[in-house]
């Protein structure tokens, strides 16, 4: 069993206390959640910082309040629900979620046909020059400022249907159906069916997910990608031809999530202390670590050649992270995107605006380390707080669309959003020394989440950051209805 049962395994005190911080940052994170979401509502409602701040803390209050004098309650309800859902057959429910999950998607894009824009219709403009004939470059001639997983899955796309502009819906359709199977099948591992059950029905019902689905987005790759990924890793055996297959086929994975996505690019980490975490045995960690890196290495590795040959500079993926870390660290830095930092590096090629922008972000932050942790704590806020990219990208940008119907759409994705979190507390706080939630395999999760959080605390952050994590995030918030009755009554005894 990936989970060992209902807790650790016998591990040591270096072990235990590294799985302690990770759960302890995670639940201070998903809070904080709780707070970012209403209080970033309310910033965009017009209100100033101090009823902003107020409304988060309410948001937060409100919720712990209910999870403290209704926990009992609540665990009930979860218990009940788990044993309705264990009576739906697994592949029933399965195929069933996914097809209305496809269903809302289509009915989403039929009803809101929105055209690409901004980086979306960069990528899509890449990939159409790919299928034309011409080399891997953006339309001001820059050769990798964009990371290529995403132009290059779409020019796969259009090889097989053409140049169309429904292309983008049908390649998320697909990327959705691999998420939802890697999502169901990992949280069957590690929580239970019923769990299973209720992670695919989150993510065929995620709001903003179905609106990102006429979008080219490289989110969306990665969200895909990442369960996947993970799910081969974590459920090979020990040793056995198959399992190096698929230890080999896992570095895949997350070598083209980097690809698109190259803040992925150190997953290795990750899984290195997921290894810590899970196996006392070094020997048969450090062969699997070393399989999947060399499937990592084996899609990445191409590009960074291409890379070198095309600019004559050693760029692993793509040159656009200095532009970005210094208009996310400067004067003018809000902790979402700005078009331009004070000093202007659009004159500049694309290897000098990447060298330049590391070197005036780092100066900045050690001459402004107050300024720092104030965009810090606002590119946080960003982060948790909204989960509506798709909605806006296709209402208000795509189709020009804004006033209530906007609003209503807007809300209801992070209303949605707010209530992930809600369950992902209430699992934390119930089965907090008992269930799943402890299992190495969820502590990776967390161990993702809190990785990306972090980096967009530095750079760049909003909502569309964290969606390549949605499937793990659904497995979390889906841990609430793992319960069984015995785990959940005695928690309930010991006043959990």
């Amino acid at each position: 069993m990936l989970c060992r049962a209902w807790g650790f395994p016998e591990v040591s005190r270096y072990r235990a206390f590294l799985a302690a911080v990770v759960s302890g940052l995670f639940t201070v994170v998903s809070w904080q959640a709780l707070f970012s979401i209403p209080k970033l509502a309310f910033e965009l409602a017009g209100a100033g910082q101090l009823p902003s701040a107020l409304g988060g803390l309410a948001g937060a209050a409100g919720a712990a309040w209910i999870l403290k004098r209704y926990r009992l309650e609540l665990g009930a309800c979860f218990r009940l629900a788990a044993r309705r859902l264990s009576a739906i057959p697994s592949r029933t429910w399965l195929w069933g979620c996914i097809l209305a999950g496809v269903a809302l998607r289509l009915a989403w894009v039929a009803a809101f046909p929105a055209p690409q824009r901004s980086d979306s219709e960069v990528y899509f403009n890449i990939a159409a020059r790919l299928a034309a004939g011409e080399p891997y470059r953006d339309g001001r001639g820059e050769y990798a400022y964009w990371p290529p997983g995403l132009p290059l899955f779409l020019y796969a796309n259009f090889f097989l249907f053409g140049v169309k502009p429904w292309v983008p819906a049908l390649a998320n359709l697909f990327l959705f159906g691999v998420c939802a199977l890697a999502v169901h099948r990992l949280a069957e591992l590690i929580a239970g069916g019923p769990a299973a059950r209720l992670a695919v029905f989150l993510l065929a019902a995620w709001p903003n997910s179905i609106a990102l689905t006429g979008l080219a987005s490289k989110e969306m790759i990665a969200a895909a990608l990442l369960p996947l990924g993970f799910l081969l890793y974590s459920s090979g055996k020990e040793t056995g031809g198959a399992a190096l297959v698929g230890f080999f086929a896992s570095g895949l994975c997350f070598g083209y999530s980097s690809l698109s996505q190259p803040t992925m690019v150190l997953v290795p980490l990750l899984l290195l202390a997921y290894e810590f975490l899970a196996r006392p045995q070094l020997k048969i960690s450090a062969v699997r670590l070393a399989i999947a890196g060399i499937g990592m290495a084996a899609v990445v590795l191409p590009w960074t050649i291409r890379n070198c040959a095309v600019l004559q500079r050693c760029v692993l993926i793509s040159t656009n992270g200095g532009d970005v870390f210094y208009r996310a660290n400067n004067p003018l830095a809000t902790g979402g995107y700005v078009a331009a930092g004070a000093y202007p590096l659009a004159g500049l090629n694309e290897i000098e605006r990447g060298e330049i922008g590391f070197r005036l972000g780092r100066e900045w932050i050690r001459d402004h380390p107050g300024g720092f942790l104030r965009l810090a704590w606002a590119k946080q806020v960003l982060f948790l707080g909204d989960d509506s990219k798709g909605v806006y990208e296709t209402l208000k940008r795509g189709l020009e669309i804004g006033g209530a119907a906007y609003v209503f759409a807007k809300t209801a994705a992070n209303l949605y959003w707010y209530a992930i979190w809600f369950l992902v507390c209430a699992a934390l706080w119930i089965y907090r020394d008992i269930g799943p939630v402890k299992a190495p395999e969820s502590l990776f999760f967390m161990l993702c989440f809190i990785y990306l959080f972090l980096v967009h605390s530095v750079f760049e952050s909003g909502g569309r950051h964290h969606e390549p994590l949605v499937g793990f995030i659904a497995i979390m918030a889906a841990t609430v209805a793992s319960g069984k009755p015995e785990s959940l009554a005695a928690a309930e005894r010991a006043g959990v």
